[in-house]
């Protein structure tokens, strides 16, 4: 990559970038894919986007994977904490409020 596409399209490090983020980018670089080619197909820049469109599809699919097994692991953990009680009712979680508030009166 040369120190021009450096510039325009900074890739940091080890900076942890939100899905949402690399989407955005991701549909940047086909943008700017589409206009270079148009207008110079064989161009030295349509291939080095296009290459790192590949790398950027290759993170978000990780990253969706990486969510999405935090996300069950996450469940099965509070599954075991959060459980059922003695009684079969679960614990924790959301809470009926009729015990909190009067019932409604009802006509005139």
């Amino acid at each position: 990559m040369s120190k021009y596409e450096e510039r325009v399209y900074i890739s940091s490090g080890n900076a942890k970038k939100s899905i949402a983020a690399m989407r955005n980018q991701l549909a940047m670089l086909k943008r700017d894919v589409e206009q270079y080619s148009a207008r110079k197909p064989g161009g030295p820049m349509v291939m080095a986007l296009k290459e790192q469109i590949r790398k950027l599809e290759g993170e978000i699919a990780d990253a969706e994977a990486n969510k999405k097994r935090e996300r069950e692991a996450r469940a099965a953990q509070d599954s075991e904490i959060g459980g059922t009680g003695e009684d079969g009712q679960s614990r924790g979680g959301l809470r009926s409020t009729s015990s909190r508030f009067p019932p409604r009166r009802r006509g005139p």
